[in-house]
């Protein structure tokens, strides 16, 4: 063994050990070129698949099904198209199934052979295969049965290894699964937890509420407010351990955030505004300031007055300004 990385030292020198082989020629160019560079099998490009899944199937889990359709080997020829007394090396590429050519650098690029596909052999007429006429694959339909972990979300990816494409010149690539996480109605996910809006009247943020909340796998739960708490808009309560679970994680799970959108009314009759006086004190009036004018508030639309306002303004501008002066009209002086 020694002698012989000896021998190729000698005669092809470090770049001959590191490749073992000696150098060969491309239209003047020298490049090493590894003895194996043909018997190594390429793989085929992965096929990628957008998967569409809800926010309760990342909760509970599911296995979906796909239909996947693609090419497979011919099971009749096995993949060489024809008759094998009817094949013969390709005279084009010597049977390499592709031609070498000069690129950067010194080093060379492969380019598939275009008289025999890539096969290296060509096949007789009479020889070809009836099962895929010659193509060396047939089409075919398989099932796959993809798993959505509890915990997972979008982004996350199923890799189904050699089940895309096969071909006899190439391993088969990937299938990969990317998860695209559909929106909730009124769920929404960040990280672990789970949030949600809920909105009350005037009066259940004063005297109490409850309601219910169908979770992500049908379980109804009862929210009742805390005893003696005015409720605010803006205010957000945790029901602990409902969010989401963490992936792979048995033991963590998320905490669902409900925040509180207070509905007040647009008006009082006379009965609930005696209500509210007998509930709340009477507010102060304010000691008016000498020469005080009254002024009274009328409910408007804000983007209705900015849209009259800014039509008001652009209607003032003139077309010119008769104070502009053309500085290319202004006499230049010499300086004396």
């Amino acid at each position: 063994m020694i002698s012989h990385v000896r021998e190729l030292y000698d005669k092809y020198g470090e770049e001959g050990v590191r490749r073992g082989g000696k150098p060969v020629k491309v239209n003047g160019y020298n490049c090493t070129v590894d003895r194996m560079v043909y018997r190594r099998p390429r793989k085929g490009p992965d096929l990628r698949y957008p998967l569409k899944v809800q926010l309760a199937e990342f909760y509970k889990g599911s296995v979906r099904r796909l239909q996947l359709n693609k090419d497979r080997i011919c099971p009749q020829c096995r993949g060489v198209g024809g008759d094998p007394k009817g094949i013969a090396q390709c005279q084009s590429c010597d049977g390499k199934g592709m031609h070498i050519l000069p690129g950067q650098l010194g080093w060379p690029q492969w380019k598939t052979c275009s008289q025999c596909q890539g096969a290296g052999k060509q096949i007789h007429p009479g020889s070809i295969c009836n099962c895929c006429n010659g193509k060396r694959v047939v089409k075919c339909s398989k099932r796959l049965e993809v798993h959505v972990e509890k915990g997972m979300k979008g982004g996350d990816q199923k890799t189904f290894t050699r089940e895309a494409n096969e071909s006899p010149n190439l391993v088969a690539g990937d299938v990969v699964v990317i998860f695209e996480e559909q929106e909730h109605k009124y769920f929404k996910r960040e990280g672990v937890h789970l949030r949600m809006r809920k909105r009350i009247t005037l009066i259940e943020a004063l005297l109490g509420f409850q309601f219910v909340v169908r979770h992500l796998d049908d379980r109804i739960l009862l929210v009742k407010s805390e005893p003696g708490v005015v409720y605010r808009p803006g205010d957000v309560k945790a029901i602990m351990e409902e969010g989401m679970p963490a992936h792979r994680d048995p033991f963590t799970t998320g905490n669902l955030y409900i925040e509180i959108e207070v509905e007040f009314p647009r008006k009082l009759t006379e009965d609930q505004a005696k209500m509210f006086a007998r509930i709340f004190p009477v507010p102060r009036g304010v000691p008016a300031a000498n020469g005080a004018q009254e002024a009274k508030l009328v409910s408007v639309d804000i983007e209705q007055e900015r849209r009259k306002f800014q039509y008001i303004e652009n209607s003032r501008k003139p077309a010119y300004s008769e104070d502009r002066v053309d500085e290319s009209d202004q006499t230049q002086c010499r300086t004396q």
